[in-house]
C-alpha cells in the first residue's frame, strides 16, 4: 500500500513537472523578456482610410491640386521592465527596445472580388528605439505606390468596383538592447478603400 500511495504521488510530479515543461518553452515573445515592449496604438486606434485620388481643396476631381495619396500610419509602442521587481536604470543594459523591422500581412474580404495578398510587405524596415517606461514611435508604409498602381485601384478610382474594406496584420521584430534574441510584436488595422478623398 505505501509502494502504491508512491507510485502515484511519484506519478503526479512527474505529470506536473510535463505540463510546467511544456508551458515554458515557448516563451519567445517579448512579453517575457527583461524589458517588455508593447504596441499601444496603430494609426492612434482608428481605421485608415485609402484613397485613390485626393482632389485637393476645391472637391473637384481633375483639377490641377488632384494628387495620388500615400498612406503611412503611425505605431505607438511601449516598453516596460518585465515586473516591478525587474530593475532597468535608464541608459543600462536592457534599457532601451529596438524595432528594426515589420511585415504587413493582408486578410482578402469576401466579395470584393479584390486580391490584396500580392501587396503584403515581408522585411519592411523601421527604426523605432523605446527606452524603458517610455513609448516610442515608429511609421508603417501601408498603401505604397504598388497598390495605388495595381488595376484594382484604378478599378476603383474610376467606379468601376466599389468601396470595401480590409484587415491589415502586423507584426514587428526588434530586441531589447544587449540582447541578440529577436521577438516579435503583434498589431492591426482595418482599412477602408474609397476612389476619392478631399483635402482638409
Amino acid at each position: 500500500m505505501k509502494s502504491s500511495a508512491k507510485l502515484t504521488a511519484l506519478c503526479g510530479l512527474l505529470i506536473l513537472a510535463g505540463l510546467l515543461s511544456s508551458g515554458c518553452d515557448n516563451h519567445d515573445g517579448s512579453e517575457w523578456q527583461r524589458l517588455v515592449c508593447e504596441v499601444s496604438s496603430v494609426n492612434e486606434g482608428a481605421p485608415l482610410v485609402s484613397a485613390y485620388i485626393n482632389v485637393g481643396g476645391d472637391g473637384v476631381a481633375g483639377g490641377g491640386d488632384d494628387f495620388t495619396p500615400i498612406d503611412t500610419v503611425p505605431v505607438m509602442f511601449r516598453a516596460r521592465p518585465y515586473s516591478n521587481l525587474v530593475t532597468l536604470p535608464e541608459d543600462g543594459t536592457y534599457s532601451w527596445f529596438h524595432i528594426t523591422r515589420y511585415d504587413l500581412n493582408w486578410e482578402n474580404t469576401p466579395g470584393s472580388g479584390v486580391d490584396l495578398t500580392p501587396h503584403n510587405i515581408e522585411g519592411g524596415a523601421m527604426d523605432a528605439r523605446i527606452p524603458v517606461d517610455a513609448d516610442g514611435e515608429g511609421s508603417v508604409l501601408v498603401v505604397g505606390v504598388d497598390m495605388k498602381n495595381a488595376d484594382w485601384f484604378v478599378d476603383l478610382g474610376n467606379g468601376n468596383i466599389g468601396s470595401f474594406q480590409a484587415n491589415a496584420h502586423l507584426t514587428f521584430y526588434g530586441r531589447e538592447s544587449g540582447n541578440a534574441n529577436e521577438v516579435s510584436l503583434d498589431g492591426g488595422l482595418r482599412v477602408h478603400f474609397i476612389p476619392a478623398v478631399v483635402e482638409n
